[in-house]
């Protein structure tokens, strides 16, 4: 009897030390992104050349934004598009960010960008964006 009583307890043991190592891990996967959704601390992990999209109002933008980044909002998706596109290096990596938070417009830019324009590297930032290291 003592003998599995020891097992039981070497098995807890063991359990609670994988549980509490796989908590830390930072490489561990983040099981509450999509596919195409990504963290600051993902971005390396990213093929080079990356391109920065805030896809914000224009008046966002200008007061301030993550540096070499271009702006494609919603709203003037349109007319934000060709100035990117002329810029565009084909087969880079297309980071999307907007507000942290209730901010759709990254996803919804980020879906036009893959289905409009065809890109297909196109990741969409769910971190605040504020605290991107330039």
């Amino acid at each position: 009897m003592k003998t599995i009583k020891d097992i039981s307890f070497i098995v807890i043991i063991a359990g609670l030390i994988a549980l509490c190592n796989y908590a830390i891990n930072p490489n561990r996967p983040n099981m509450g992104l999509a596919a195409d959704e990504i963290t600051l601390e993902m971005l390396d992990r990213l093929s080079a050349p990356i391109m920065i999209i805030d896809a914000r109002a224009s008046k966002d933008f200008a007061s301030g934004h993550v540096k070499n980044a271009y702006n494609i909002s919603e709203s003037e998706f349109d007319a934000h598009l060709s100035a990117f596109l002329d810029a565009w290096v084909p087969d880079s990596t297309l980071v999307v960010y907007c507000n942290p938070g209730s901010c759709n417009s990254s996803r919804a830019v980020a879906n036009r960008l893959k289905d409009e324009c065809g890109i297909r590297n196109v990741y969409v930032l769910k971190d605040d964006w504020k605290k991107w290291k330039n």
